[in-house]
């Protein structure tokens, strides 16, 4: 034992957990809760320090979940964090655990263990409160006295960084922080030797930040999250032995040793009766142990388990095989679960150690002690060897209780058995339907399994199998089985289809035609003048031809043009298909009636199936009755086109036998295809098996961790080759009538349309022939096709002479949703059909075109040599400047014209890659957060940075967003510190300096970089720090000094030596830190409603939380017709410490004038955004979201107007008027409002009124 590694002090239980707690912790966060808060009250009254020597940041939340929040979101960017709770506090913090052991994050938990509220509060402790939460998984480690407690919370926070997991570190409430013992203290060397600085990098390494792209907090899919789950199993296995190497570690810097399980008591081969506990009573037990076996006739023994979860079978084996005389094991729990479970949590795993060392004739007591504060007293330990000694030993046993019911013991008979797999033997057909979210595949098999029920007598079974979660655009297939049984199998079993309609963007994905039977109906939705046998993947056609099934092909987009509706729903059209080919069809050996002929009471002939299926089909999303259009039309033209069975505009039958019989193609697996690049070529060809969800569960995903790690990261903007190509007609730019005022680009929802700007006389084989090019692969792989494919139509920019303008259609993300032709003053864009666009006639042209677009996006590279950094912050906030910019942010998979991807994808043209979304709830947060195997929102930068995701729950998402700000502002806190120590010691006043400085100790080399180049742009950093383009300037700078090995061997060599030398170490540590990082929190408005006080504490902080609400007005579009007109959410928080602004996309300059201060604004801010939703059932859908906001603002629906508290005058007002025939028009143009009670609209309008009047300042309030 070292001779200054421990010093004897007398401590209360209290100042130990404190003192402990703070040894390398950065941050303590916790909430008010007796008695933890006596712990953490000790750091506010002494400030403190780590063994660093950093200041240790001390927050105090209003809640328990806010609380939990906000230690998710310190961690999660790289903090240290500790916390103190109890009792009733924890279980609120239960699911905010769940997510800090998904990711891994090493926070530790200090628990005081106090007794949960049930027939009454206590204060007092038992182990209730632990073993409520005991099912996230989180590490448990329990500590037995003061001294323990001390050690067990050094322990534990080493123990977290080496095992990437949480800790939670208990031990008995009141009964250890009242204590006042002498214990053994460690010093500062001791302790940062038990924790080695590689350990710590390790760490950093996995902090999120936008240097480091990466999404946290994702919603997952079946593909992903049973793998995800069990591939965290490593991290728990190997947590018992990396405790115990901590644990010996510490004995040796220390002379204490522990063990996870640690046994007292007679020798080993001798023992017969043995007490199993945790926690304090065993202290007691000790002495009860040598009590019996020096005066009793038996030999006991005492097993305390000190590391609880992961449970430590290999170490308690080890020591029950060795009993070889071992009788009798009682297992003592402080926790009594209710009567449903038959025994306390630590019985079980004892069982489980019992059976897995052969120990099974071994009879196992259960006791249960200390409910709700009660001691064990001595005598209560020889009772139960007393017990043990006996020929019939009581089970089920309160200690120290006079409880007659609790000796007896509980008979209870598990009903609960799983039922017995039965595999369906269901006579009949199966129809199954593949298609994506929003496209009517679910409405097709709920509408043919409500025909079949209303017209005949036979049994219908309808399952959404598959699905994802991109909402709009995810892969989703139904199954729908008719027959006289009912069909019960769970899953989808192969070869079982007799009619397949699928949709054509997953054509070339998904192995769908695995499950068609022999004879089987192939619908598909395709032009019926394509050239088939060019056109279909080969795998396709060899399933086809070997299957000998029937193909047709039908033009559902054709159909809905031709009636109104919209060309991606198939519900109609494709209903009627399976009504025309298949169901209605008596003289098919496939059709329903072939097969049960002698069970069916009446035949239908299809003219009765449409009948009915026009009854049950949905109307229009506009449900207007002067805009109504019937389904009756489309079922009418395409049972026209169908029933003839001839070759027409909208139907072909597809002689597959004949064209498809010889085919021949080389498969590339998906497990290989996501992990390799593969080119435009291959994915032409169709020759990627892509298997559908349901299959993917079963691969595994050991060679494809950079989809999926461990605990729950994910990198930003590796998969963006998984688009697909929606639309089939996109907007054709016509540059003759163009004003070039950049509005389609801003309105564009999925980032569909881009403005490029490129030098007249650019040459692209001077970029190939670049030093940059040829030295960095990774510059190849982002541009596979870096020529210009075909002449792109192109003219002068208005404002940069010398430049040419375009603005470029990315067909991969274009949805057809018409949004950017509403937004055009002089339609310079119409609609064309893919196979017409003159720029791109195949896949392999589209890649070419998109990857020279890509070079031109690159950011800032027209602008770098023409314009100064206060020029290119100025041109980011106009209009047209900022669509120059490259958006880091595209949704594949919001509805199409969804009024929610605009902002974000404006946000990131206005602040760049360093931002940090943090999630909350509703279609703005499933926007962010949705990742599955094959699609990543965030696009990554020419820096190869990237916007981050995390989320933690909905109920604290504010607070997790406080908890990663309240880290930034202190690592940049310490970034400033150091700087200006370095900056000191340079100074040419400073004796420091005069004796040399640093330069007594740089080679000569190093001078020049040093005193020139780095100190100067380090004291530039002190005063522009906060400005993101001067920011990543002197950034890149800083790096570019730092790569010079002789500065790197310097900080290293001469750490405890010179104080510039410390310093250099750390700004080198914290580089990434020099750029300001925004963290933005997005919501809904029923979020927002919510968790209004969360929101009001965060907007009344300093702290610089900024709060984008998409406002989708779930009040006035809920199912819920007496939900009443909502008082506006930004009126809520005007009077706060928060700027306040409401904007809208119809007013562009508004918009980001508002974005601009927000982000600038030195405290927190608070944006309300106006967000169209199909919910509004807006008439002409979501493609006149534009005209719809132009009209809310003007009627006074939607006001524009901002709060800056810090402003001369606070209000400023861009827009609010009332306008009541404007008003009439904008509720008549939307279905939402015909579905609420009489006397809504008027209401409505009486708000309106009275909030318009707020805000010009004619009524009460901080306006």
């Amino acid at each position: 034992m070292k001779d200054n590694a421990s010093l004897p002090s007398l401590v209360t239980g209290i100042e130990a957990i404190s003192h402990a707690a703070s040894a390398f912790s950065e941050m303590i966060i916790h909430s008010r809760v007796t008695p933890a808060h006596h712990i953490a009250r000790s750091f506010t009254r002494n400030p403190r320090v780590n063994c660093y020597g950093n200041r240790i940041d001390v927050h105090e939340l209003p809640s328990e979940l806010g609380a939990a929040g906000c230690i998710h979101g310190a961690a999660t960017t790289g903090s240290l964090v500790s916390s103190i709770t109890c009792g009733d506090a924890l279980v609120l913090q239960a699911p905010v655990l769940h997510r800090i052991v998904g990711d891994g994050l090493p926070v530790v938990f200090n628990i005081p263990s106090r007794a949960i509220t049930r027939q009454e509060s206590s204060m007092f402790p038992d182990h209730s409160d632990v073993m409520s939460v005991r099912s996230t998984g989180i590490p448990m480690v329990s500590s037995t006295s003061v001294q323990s407690a001390y050690d067990f919370a050094i322990l534990s926070q080493v123990a977290a960084v080496e095992c990437h997991l949480p800790f939670l570190h208990f031990f008995d409430g009141t009964k250890i922080l009242n204590q006042t013992q002498q214990i053994s203290m460690l010093d500062e060397v001791s302790l940062r030797e038990l924790m080695p600085r590689e350990i710590l990098d390790g760490f950093m390494e996995q902090r999120l930040s936008p240097s480091r792209p990466a999404m946290r907090g994702t919603i997952g899919n079946s593909d992903t999250y049973f793998h995800g789950f069990e591939r965290a199993n490593d991290w728990f296995n190997r947590a018992p032995e990396r405790v115990q190497n901590v644990m010996e570690r510490f004995g040796r810097a220390t002379g204490r040793r522990y063990d996870p399980v640690e046994y007292y008591g007679a020798p080993i081969t001798q023992v017969q009766d043995v007490l199993i506990g945790m926690g304090s009573c065993t202290e007691t037990l000790k002495r009860v142990v040598n009590h019996m076996n020096k005066h009793g006739d038996r030999r006991v023994g005492l097993f305390t388990v000190s590391l609880y979860r992961p449970f430590p079978f290999d170490y308690l084996i080890y020591w029950l095989k060795m009993m070889r005389g071992l009788e009798h094991i009682t297992v003592l729990d402080r926790t009594l679960e209710t009567p449903s479970q038959p025994r306390n949590p630590l019985y079980y795993d004892i069982l489980e150690a019992m059976v897995r060392a052969g120990k099974a004739d071994v009879k196992i007591l259960g006791a249960t002690h200390g409910i709700g504060g009660h001691t064990l007293s001595p005598r209560n330990g020889l009772t139960l060897f007393e017990n043990m000694a006996l020929p019939k030993p009581m089970d089920h046993i309160s200690v120290g209780l006079a409880n007659a019911v609790g000796l007896e013991s509980l008979s209870i008979v598990n009903n609960d058995t799983d039922p017995p797999l039965r595999l369906s033997d269901a006579e009949g057909v199966d129809i199954m339907f593949f298609g994506t979210g929003a496209d009517g595949t679910k409405t097709v098999s709920r509408a043919l399994a409500k025909m079949v029920d209303r017209t005949t007598d036979l049994r219908v079974t309808h399952q959404f199998r598959e699905s994802d979660e991109r909402m709009a655009l995810g892969q989703c297939a139904t199954l729908l089985h008719i027959g006289h049984t009912a069909h019960d199998d769970p899953y989808m079993q192969r070869g079982m289809a007799n009619f397949v309609g699928i949709n054509l963007p997953y054509l070339t994905k998904l192995q769908y035609l695995d499950y068609i039977k022999e004879g089987a109906t192939v619908v598909i939705n395709m032009k019926p003048d394509t050239d088939f046998d060019k056109v279909l993947p080969p795998r396709f056609k060899k399933i086809i031809a070997d299957r000998h099934a029937k193909l047709y092909a039908i033009d559902i987009g054709a159909i809905n043009r031709a009636c109104g509706l919209s060309p991606r729903k198939q519900s109609t059209a494709m209903a009627t298909a399976c009504v025309c080919l298949f169901l209605g069809k008596y003289d098919q050996p496939h059709s329903i009636w072939r097969h049960l002929p002698e069970r069916t009471a009446t035949m239908h002939s299809v003219g009765t199936f449409m009948t009915s299926l026009l009854d049950i089909l949905p109307r229009d999303s506009t449900g207007l009755k002067n805009k109504r259009i019937e389904n009756a039309t489309v079922v009418s033209m395409a049972s026209n086109a169908i029933l003839p069975r001839a070759a027409g505009t909208t139907l072909c039958d597809v002689p597959a036998h004949e064209i498809f019989r010889e085919v021949e193609y080389s498969p590339v697996s998906w497990a290989a295809a996501s992990s390799t690049d593969v080119g435009p070529e291959m994915v032409e060809a169709g020759n990627i098996e892509a298997p559908l969800v349901d299959d993917i569960k079963a691969m595994a995903y050991g060679d494809r961790g950079h989809i999926m790690s461990e605990q729950g990261q994910l990198g930003g903007g590796e998969l963006r080759r998984a688009y697909e190509s929606m639309a089939k007609h996109v907007p054709s730019w016509l540059p003759q009538f163009c004003t070039q005022c950049y509005q389609c680009s801003l309105a564009c929802p999925h980032g569909a349309l881009r403005i490029i700007h490129w030098r007249e006389d650019e040459d692209d084989a001077d970029f190939r022939a670049s030093k940059r090019y040829q030295a960095d692969p990774k510059e190849k792989s982002k541009r596979p096709f870096i020529g210009l494919p075909a002449k792109l139509l192109s003219r002068p920019p208005i404002s940069d002479p010398g430049f040419m303008f375009r603005v470029q259609v990315n067909q991969q993300l274009c949805t057809e949703c018409g949004v950017c032709y509403q937004a055009c003053p002089t339609d310079s864009l119409t609609p064309i059909h893919v196979d017409s666009d003159p720029d791109a006639k195949s896949n392999k042209e589209r890649a070419r075109s998109l990857g020279y677009v890509g070079s031109k996006l690159k950011e800032g590279s027209f602008m770098a040599d023409q314009y100064s950094l206060e020029d290119i912050t100025e041109l980011r906030h106009t209009v047209e400047g900022s669509q120059l910019f490259r958006p880091l942010y595209v949704s594949d998979n919001s509805c199409p014209g969804c009024g929610i991807p605009a902002y974000l994808k404006l946000l990131t043209q206005l602040v760049g890659s360093n931002v940090i979304f943090v999630g909350s709830d509703g279609c703005i947060t499933s926007n962010l957060a949705t990742v599955n195997s094959s699609a990543l929102q965030a696009d990554v930068s020419a820096a190869d940075t990237a916007p981050c995701f995390t989320r933690s729950t909905p109920g604290n998402a504010m607070e997790h967003a406080m908890g990663i700000v309240s880290r930034l502002a202190h690592v940049r806190a310490e970034l400033t510190r150091q700087i200006n120590t370095l900056v000191e010691t340079q100074s040419s006043s400073n004796p420091y300096y005069q004796a040399g400085g640093v330069n007594a100790y740089l080679p000569t080399p190093m001078l020049t970089d040093i005193s020139s180049g780095l100190v100067p742009a380090l004291r530039r950093w002190l005063t522009l720090g906060d400005n993101p383009d001067h920011a990543r300037d002197i950034h890149d700078f800083v790096a570019h000094v730092f790569q010079h090995e002789l500065i790197e061997s310097y900080y290293d060599n001469n750490d405890l030596f010179s104080p510039d030398a410390r310093a250099l170490g750390v700004i080198k540590k914290l580089l990434s830190f020099l750029e300001p990082v925004q963290v933005v929190t997005t919501g809904s408005d029923r979020w927002a409603r919510a968790n209004k006080s969360s929101i009001m504490h965060a907007m009344n902080r300093s702290d610089r939380v900024r709060l984008v609400i998409a406002d989708g007005q779930y009040e006035t579009s809920s199912t819920d017709s007496a939900v009443r007109w909502p008082d506006p959410i930004a009126r809520q928080y005007v009077g706060t410490n928060a700027y306040v602004a409401q904007i809208s996309l119809s007013d562009p300059l508004h918009t980001i004038q508002c974005m601009r201060r927000a982000f600038e604004y030195p405290g927190p801010s608070l944006l309300v955004a106006l967000a169209p939703c199909k919910d509004w059932k807006l008439s002409g859908g979501l493609s006149q979201s534009l005209p719809a906001m132009k009209r809310a603002v003007r009627c006074g629906f939607w006001p524009l107007y901002s709060y800056d508290p810090m402003a001369p005058q606070p209000k400023s007002i861009r827009a609010a008027t009332i306008d009541r025939p404007v008003f009439d028009e904008f509720v008549a143009s939307q279905y939402r409002f015909a579905t609420r009670q009489d006397g809504y609209v008027e209401t409505m309008w009486e708000g309106i009124r009275d909030h318009v009047n707020w805000v010009n300042g004619n009524a009460r309030g901080p306006l």
